[in-house]
């Protein structure tokens, strides 16, 4: 009973893991389009907010309260690829040894009783060897399961955040985009001249033909 117990707890921790990782990189979907709206926010505030900030200051009530939701929406897009970060870095998972490990082993204690019997039974301190390693492995891959659920979960929570932020900063943002006016647009007549080219010139002379001279017999 208590070997099948943690042997399912070892496998248990081990899905764990690997939905944890799903629900990451689920994250980073809606994360890299929550960059590409933060980006596209900073491009629009260098060209059209900061120069209205240089020329009015804090003055405007619109462009400050533009400004510091934007602020905002940095500091969540920084934690919540901090918390990312955390949980996919720095978890080291504890296996089972290899299969060549554990049949090494089960030989040693082939030899070992085989030397000196009636110090208990071979598939006895082979059942204890394995739900050992079992507790171990399941103990340690828990303890990585949930501090990866923790900053997963924060990680969640800060996207949310990042999320609802860009859209509130939409609003204003566009609000304060000038759209060009209209351009005047000044048309002038010329007159075209058009050059007149003369052919070659012709020779208008009436050709002069020379009749033989009849001379008297």
């Amino acid at each position: 009973m208590r070997d099948e117990f943690f042997k399912e707890q070892y496998s248990f921790h081990l899905d764990q893991r690997d939905g944890l990782l799903n629900t990451l990189s689920f994250v980073m979907i809606p994360y890299g389009l929550v960059l590409a709206g933060t980006a596209f926010y900073a491009g629009h505030f260098y060209d059209t907010l900061l120069p209205k900030l240089s020329a009015a200051g804090f003055n405007n009530c619109c462009i400050t309260a533009t400004l510091v939701i934007l602020i905002v929406l940095l500091v969540l897009v920084v934690m919540t690829a901090y918390f990312i970060v955390r949980a996919f870095h720095n978890f080291e998972y504890e296996y089972l040894a290899p299969p060549e490990v554990i049949d090494s082993y089960y030989a040693d204690l082939v030899t070992y009783h085989s030397q000196y019997p009636g110090q208990g039974s071979v598939d006895a301190d082979f059942q204890k060897y394995l739900t050992n390693a079992y507790v171990s492995s399941a103990a340690t891959n828990s303890r990585n399961n949930a501090t990866r659920k923790r900053y997963c979960h924060l990680a969640t929570r800060m996207l949310i955040y990042s999320i609802i932020a860009s859209a509130v900063a939409y609003f204003p943002m566009m609000s304060l985009r000038e759209e060009p006016g209209p351009q005047k647009v000044e048309i002038t007549n010329r007159t075209l001249e058009v050059k007149k080219h003369d052919g070659p010139q012709r020779n208008t002379k009436p050709k002069q033909t020379t009749k033989p001279a009849i001379t008297a017999p």
